[in-house]
């Protein structure tokens, strides 16, 4: 048995190791590394006996700030084995090999290098045929026919084999069961539709770094037509103005058709060759993208779905064209794949009553704003993305809600035009928002981001600095105020000044004079850290005791 779903957070884990029956001789555990010292609780329920370290990449770059530290926090799952564990480790990685080198215990490298213990020769995968790997494991040469898609998840098949070998199974008899395998849901999960339609789910998420391998096996692929949809990209320095063109143009390369879905979506226009080109299609709303691809789709079409399953669900267009769904929604935080959700299929109550994200604009134009209160609160962190702002007094919003971030063990990903964390205090649902939008100009994406929660503005909580108020102080007011933040004018401006929670932090060092726009993009020095960490702590518990009262 084993985790479910590719549900790898600490309470699935929990709940899988609850499944365990006398019966079950192993257990298979895929285990999350989102932010620092999320393995611990994990590792020390499960006591696994081998670990098996793949990759260290940039996912959950903006949790830990460098790969360093990323691998500090998921080595510990090779780390931590027992004198007599084993570790199965990626010797092509570099990253995964300084890890390795610092096991105690046994090592199964796997991978290209000749010091492998298991070698991959080659890897070749040219759908409709199936990755298909040679090896060498102890001088002996072997064919590995699999039932998988694209020549990356060669490293997922070595993985497999390193545990054949710490366990101590005949390898020629694991490696005939390898054909029998089928791929894990929603990555690299081919659904073939009765109308001749081939769908490959990549679904799960959308690290910009893991890009690259889904569009090598569609571009090798053997197909009639090939159509990419995109959805949430995420752990990318890139602005999302740079990011889709530029993932946009790798796919036409191959792709005859690229279709981007989501928030972000229309900066991907931007990679159109001509006002005439329509080989790249925008829809902020998925159900648009369902509406496009009913009447363009035909048979012999490979259609590759990539994105970020929390925030598109991009599953949802391969239903559709089963049965007519009735779960539109474009964000609705629940992780787990619509395959298992009731709202799938299910009429929902109301749904002329809430609003969709293409109705913001004519609503600021109508001066008003119609709240639905769904129990949501969603709190802001106004700052600018980028590293050169980082630690300066106009990103004290984002230092605050990543704060709060990491307090409620919640995890970051992509949506509303910025990062999203769900978290849960005193028995209220939060949703934490960085705006990716030039802090002054937050206010559109606020308002998207509160629609789409399904929110009132009465349930906003807006985190900024305040240069008129000193270093380590903070205010908590639930009143519309005068402000000069530009940032906290556009929201204010884009809500119609209605009330909303407002958590200033002092941004301002003790006798330091200057201008308000001297000071607002200076990186603070060494010296001002106390004070700054003195306001994050009195901050987080004036919002803890907020969010309590409501």
């Amino acid at each position: 048995m084993g985790s479910l779903r590719s549900q790898n957070y600490r309470m699935s884990t929990a709940e899988t190791l609850m499944q365990i029956r006398r019966q079950h001789r192993f257990v298979v555990l895929e285990m999350s590394g989102a932010k620092k010292n999320v393995l611990d609780l994990p590792i020390r329920l499960a006591r696994p006996d081998i670990g098996v370290l793949t990759l260290i990449r940039r996912e959950h770059y903006s949790a830990f700030r460098s790969l360093e530290a990323i691998g500090e926090e998921k080595g510990k799952l090779v780390l931590r084995l027992p004198k007599n564990g084993v570790a199965v480790l990626n010797i092509d990685d570099p990253q995964v090999r300084a890890v390795g080198e610092r096991c105690q215990g046994r090592k199964i490298w796997i991978g290209k290098d000749k010091q492998a213990t298991i070698r991959l020769l080659a890897a070749e995968s040219v759908w409709p045929e199936p990755l298909i790997l040679k090896i060498e494991v102890a001088g002996e040469k072997h064919t590995v026919i699999t039932g998988l898609h694209g020549e990356h998840l060669a490293l997922s098949v070595l993985s497999v084999l390193g545990i054949a070998l710490a366990l101590e199974l005949p390898l020629d008899q694991v490696i005939n069961h390898i054909q029998k395998l089928a791929p894990a849901e929603g990555r690299m999960d081919v659904v073939s539709h009765p109308d001749g339609v081939t769908f490959v789910r990549d679904d799960w998420k959308a690290a910009h770094w893991s890009m690259d391998a889904p569009y090598q096996f569609m571009a090798n692929a053997e197909a009639t037509r090939k159509v990419v949809v995109l959805g949430s990209i995420s752990d990318s320095s890139l602005s999302p103005s740079q990011r889709y063109p530029r993932f946009v143009k790798a796919a036409r390369k191959f792709a005859e058709i690229v279709i981007v879905v989501g928030s972000d979506a229309l900066k991907a226009l931007k990679a159109r060759e001509s006002e005439n080109d329509q080989s790249v299609q925008a829809f902020l709303e998925i159900r648009e993208a369902a509406r496009f691809l009913d009447r363009t789709l035909r048979p012999g079409d490979l259609v590759l779905l990539k994105g970020a399953n929390p925030q598109e669900h991009l599953v949802r267009l391969i239903h559709n064209r089963v049965k007519p769904i009735s779960c539109w929604r474009d964000s609705c935080g629940r992780l787990e794949f619509c395959d298992y959700c009731p709202k799938l299929y299910e009429h929902l109550e109301g749904q002329s009553d809430k609003l969709m994200s293409s109705d913001v604009a004519a609503i600021n134009t109508e001066h008003q704003w119609i709240p639905s209160p769904s129990g949501q609160i969603l709190v802001v962190g106004l700052g600018n993305r980028g590293d050169h702002y980082f630690n300066t007094p106009h990103n004290l919003g984002y230092q605050m809600v990543e704060r709060l971030a990491t307090s409620f063990a919640g995890n970051w990903s992509e949506g509303y035009g910025g990062l999203v964390c769900q978290a849960e205090v005193a028995g209220k649902r939060l949703v934490l928002f960085k705006p990716e939008t030039a802090i002054n100009h937050s206010g559109q994406t606020v308002a998207t981001a509160l629609n789409q929660i399904d929110a009132g503005v009465s349930q906003v909580v807006l985190l900024y600095d305040e240069l008129d108020l000193g270093l380590g102080k903070v205010k908590l007011s639930t009143t519309a105020g005068g402000s000069s933040h530009k940032g906290v004018l556009s929201v204010a401006k884009t809500l119609h000044g209605q009330n909303f929670a407002r958590l200033r932090l002092g941004a301002r060092p003790v006798s330091d004079k200057r201008d308000a726009l001297q000071l607002a993009l200076e990186q603070y020095p060494m010296s001002c850290q106390p004070d700054i960490e003195r306001g994050l702590s009195k901050g987080e518990m004036m919002l803890r005791e907020y969010i309590a009262q409501l």
